[in-house]
């Protein structure tokens, strides 16, 4: 990628596991910045990989979750972009 262009972004939805977590990998070997969904349950794969994630929490049958992915994101301790979440119940 140059320099003088913007770094691309990448929405993956089911991020945790098989070909989700594969395209992850991918794209964050390739310079992308990647913000990948699971469900709450199955991040701990995704957390471990290195370069430009974002990991959300994300249940797609809960409309609020999905809408609270427009929210800007802090940066945590760690560096990593977190989403402030609304607790919603189904």
């Amino acid at each position: 990628m140059e320099a003088n262009h913007p770094q691309q972004t990448v929405l993956l939805i089911g991020a945790s596991r098989g070909l989700g977590l594969a395209m992850a990998e991918e794209y964050l070997t390739r310079g992308w910045r990647v913000i990948a969904t699971a469900r709450a349950h199955s991040t701990q794969r995704l957390c471990k990989l290195p370069g430009a994630l974002e990991v959300e929490v994300l249940d797609i049958t809960v409309a609020q979750q999905v809408a609270d992915l427009r929210a800007p994101p802090r940066r945590s301790s760690a560096g990593r972009a977190v989403r402030e979440r609304r607790r919603q119940e189904r």
